[in-house]
This record gives structure tokens, sequence and C-alpha cells, in this order.
């Protein structure tokens, strides 16, 4: 079972559907049900005795059902009310971490079905989702906005450190004194950042309607530091420049299972092994391709005909508008665009 899975399941009960809204007033009605969700209901051996209802799911319907014995079987979409008062009956040799005959059943029918249960607790007021064998309690909507309003203000202290180290390399490439520690920070700092955004998924899933402001703000943040980092990758790879940035990106995330990722893991990662290269020494140059992908709506294909023209960085500063235009792909506005931004750079150091 993948990530997304899994967070399709959490979205199904956040704030904002239908299934939520009948969710929450079973709550406020201090009440309890167990909730399975299927493909199917027809000759489905878990499932004895009820009421058929096979009716439109509303939460009004879901909510005073809920008040019957027994469980409540709607369609895996959530669309359709199949049957109520349910008597589910999974195989009880079934291993179950669970205490309560209620969630001790859920559990069991979901991983035997390898579909979705919800277990609402009458005496804790708590929501359980089990899918197969995974399990997930939902948090209370206040504590889950105050946590991670409190993860973003880290988040945002990462995203100004990470574009402050970007606006030193911008410099130090023109003045040609970049070393792999001033690449290495930026990639230390983006994947931290990456990391404490993959931990929010499930939260702002869980917030739905309530997490939209800041589900915008963390996928800007994503956005912006993934497209860097897969530019990085593209200039300061020791070896040849890499045909999917982005899967090798994601190679370097996922390979560290360590909550920090050290200069010493991304050197590595780019073909310089730490245990030969003096960080503070080893001076490096960028292939150029950051910079040409700052004008707008430009296919890195026609980036990488622009570097197979100039070989490297110091040729493309060089290039006049009429150089570029020889470029296939390169008309004259690509061109102009290109020679003004790198004349924008060169004024950061009166170049």
């Amino acid at each position: 079972m993948n990530v997304s899975e899994k967070l399709e399941k959490i979205r199904m009960v956040a704030p904002g559907t239908e299934l939520r809204r009948a969710i929450d007033d079973i709550i406020r009605g201090r009440g309890g049900a167990l909730i399975y969700l299927t493909k199917s209901p027809d000759n489905n051996p878990l499932l004895q005795a009820g009421f058929k209802l096979d009716c439109d799911f509303t939460p009004e319907r879901l909510y005073e059902l809920s008040k019957m014995d027994g469980a409540i079987v709607i369609s895996n979409d959530a669309k359709r009310i199949f049957s109520a008062n349910v008597h589910l009956i999974p195989d009880p040799s079934i291993p179950s971490s669970e205490t309560g005959m209620r969630h001790m059943t859920a559990e069991r029918v979901a991983i035997q079905s390898g579909e979705m249960t919800i277990s609402i607790s009458q005496r804790r007021s708590t929501v359980t989702l089990y899918y197969g064998d995974w399990k997930y309690k939902l948090n209370e909507t206040p504590l889950l906005i105050a946590k991670v309003n409190q993860v973003l203000q880290t988040l945002n202290k990462y995203s100004e450190a990470f574009r402050s180290y970007i606006e030193e390399l911008d410099i130090l490439e023109l003045e040609n004194r970049v070393v792999l520690f001033d690449v290495g920070r930026i990639f230390e700092k983006g994947i931290r950042a990456l990391k404490i955004i993959a931990s929010l998924e499930f939260n702002l899933a869980e917030l739905g309607n309530e997490g939209k402001i800041a589900a915008i703000r963390v996928n800007e943040l994503r956005e912006e530091i993934e497209n860097t980092l897969q530019l990085l990758l593209m200039d300061y790879t020791a070896t040849r420049v890499p045909e999917n940035p982005k899967e090798l990106l994601e190679g370097l995330v996922s390979s560290n299972t360590k909550d920090i990722t050290t200069y010493l893991d991304v050197f590595d990662y780019l073909g310089y092994p730490s245990s030969q290269v003096t960080v503070g020494e080893r001076i490096v140059s960028p292939r150029g391709y950051r910079l040409i992908m700052k004008i707008p709506r430009m296919p890195i294909s026609i980036a990488r005909n622009v570097m197979k023209k100039f070989k490297d960085f110091n040729s493309l500063l060089k290039a006049s508008q009429k150089d570029l235009q020889e470029v296939e792909g390169i008309g004259e506005k690509r061109a102009l665009g290109i020679v003004m931004e790198i004349k924008a750079l060169k004024r950061k150091v009166n170049i």
C-alpha cells in the first residue's frame, strides 16, 4: 500500500466532505458507529443480516442509521448506502491490536477484505480508519491546525535560508568562486525542507478544507525548492547531465532515511566522493541550466540545446543575442530574455 492510497482514504473523511459531516454529527450526538466501505455488498461473506437500503448517501441518513445497532455498509466512493444494522463476521483468528469489539471488528474486516472501515468510538469520541493492515486515528482539528502552523513556521525559516544561499550562489557563480560547500549547503537545507513538507502530507490531507491556505503555501514551497534542486543537479553533477533530474532528486531525498542529511551525503550523491574531496577547496563550475531556465516558459529540451552549443557557464555569459538565436528553438524573444538575465546577474557584482 503506497502513500497516495493512504492519503486518498484520509481525504475521504476530511472536513468539507459529506462523509466527514456525517461523522461529526455522530460525534456531536454522542453516538458511535462502524462503517464498512465496499465496492459491492453482493455475495460478501463478511456481511450477515441487516436491512437492505441501496439509496443515495447523505450525511443525514448516515447519522440516523448510526442510531441502530450493527454496521452501516456504504460504497467505497461514499455515494451509496447499501445496508444498515449489518453484522460483520470477520475471521476471528486474524490478529488484532484492538480491545473494544467495534474496533476489533473494524480492524479484522479491513485486513480480511482489503477495504476500508471506519470506527467511531462513542465513549472516547475518536475516529479510526482501517484500510488493509493500515490504521490511522484522526486528530482533533484545532490541535492539528496548531501543529501544522508550528511546522510551517519552521519550514519558512528553512526556505528563507535556502533563498539566501541561492542569492549568494548567483554571485559566486559569476565570480567563478563556487566551492562544493556552497552547493552542499543548499542541498542540505532544501532536502531538510522537503522532508518537513513530506511529514505534513497526512496532516494537510486530514485537514481538508480547513487546511487549504496552508496546503497552497506548502505546495508553492515544494515546487520552488524541487525546481531549484533539480536544476542544481543538472548544473553540478560530477559526470554527465542527468536525463531525469526529478527522479534523481527523489532518489537523493529517499535514499537518506536519517532525519538529518549531511553535506557528505550530498557530495557522494553528486559524484564527488566525500573521502576524496576537501569541501572548502574543491572549486566547481555550473553548466548554466539554472540561468537559462530563469526565462519564463523555457522548455528543458531547448535549454539542453543551448548548453550543447555553449558547453559551459562562462561561455554562456559571453554569448550575444545573435549567438543565442543560432540555437534550435531560440528565437529573438528568448535570446533577448537570456541576454537580459545575464546582464541582471552581472549587475549584482558590477561586472
